[in-house]
């Protein structure tokens, strides 16, 4: 447990480093993605009128939508795809390049065990990410929603949060044997693959139940289908107990996460060991 938190410490300095370096970059990535919301939802108004579009809105989700409504749910359907992009794809890059491109680890392994190296980047990054890529959610909920907006959102941090590590855990671990056990040529191209397959298996835009089911299998690996869910009850129908419900399902899955890493760390620490 002290290796590891001294290994969170170090790569959390590291990260402020790049983070203030890269900034703009990290910006341009989170912003887009709020137009690509509001667009998906609003876009049929352009072929009707925006009462059709939240009528048909209204009909596919099950409960009566406002267009306030819609708009704060297109907001927030925004963050979650700058959550799973942002987090997904630079972490299983980071954990590639660092152990087949830059060396990084040859370095790094010399203080610490790979297993709390892995932990703490998808930790630490995770967090990072999490949080700067959802920054705006708050104040926008406010702006459209007034007070409730605010209260929806003080639920939904925690399942936020707890998303934010699972799929920075979840992305170590398929990072980790593809870094260290198979030869693909380009790596990076998986997270290109695994982030759209995730967001459209979660039932982001239409319900789970509508969605092919290879793609649903691959989204109920991740929190981001019960992410999905905790959104749309906490903005469209307000606080009900099966929120409890889902961030039970969401750290059940952080835990097995967390064990499958450590698992999956020590089999890639013997090949380290062992000088492959």
């Amino acid at each position: 447990m002290r290796k590891l938190g001294s290994a969170i410490a170090a790569v959390a300095y590291r990260e402020a480093v790049w983070f203030k370096r890269f900034v703009a970059d990290y910006v341009v990535a989170w912003v887009l993605p709020i137009f690509f919301g509001l667009g998906v939802i609003f876009l049929p108004s352009s072929m009707g009128s925006v009462s059709s579009v939240l009528s048909r809105m209204s009909s596919v989700l099950g409960t009566k939508v406002t267009l306030s409504e819609a708009v704060a749910y297109g907001i927030s359907l925004s963050a979650i795809i700058s959550l799973v992009g942002a987090i997904v794809g630079d972490v299983i890059q980071t954990t590639v390049s660092e152990a087949r491109i830059m060396g990084i680890l040859d370095s790094v392994l010399v203080s610490v065990d790979l297993g709390s190296y892995v932990t703490a980047v998808a930790i630490v990054r995770s967090v990072l990410l999490g949080f700067f890529s959802t920054i705006y959610l708050p104040i926008a909920l406010v702006a459209v929603l007034g007070l409730e907006g605010l209260r929806a959102y003080a639920f939904l941090a925690l399942p936020l949060l707890a998303s934010s590590i699972a799929l920075g855990l979840y992305a170590t671990s398929i990072a980790l044997p593809v870094a260290f056990f198979v030869n693909i040529s380009r790596p990076w191209t998986l997270s290109s693959v695994l982030v759209p397959a995730i967001l459209a298996g979660a039932g982001l835009y239409i319900p789970a139940y509508m969605v092919p089911a290879i793609l649903r299998a691959i989204a109920l690996t991740t929190p981001v289908p019960e992410l999905c869910e905790a959104l749309r009850i906490l903005i469209l129908k307000g606080l009900s107990g099966s929120i409890a419900t889902i961030a039970s399902i969401i750290c059940g899955l952080l835990a097995a996460y967390v064990a499958i890493v450590a698992a999956s760390a020590r089999a890639c620490g013997k090949k380290v060991a062992r000088g492959g």
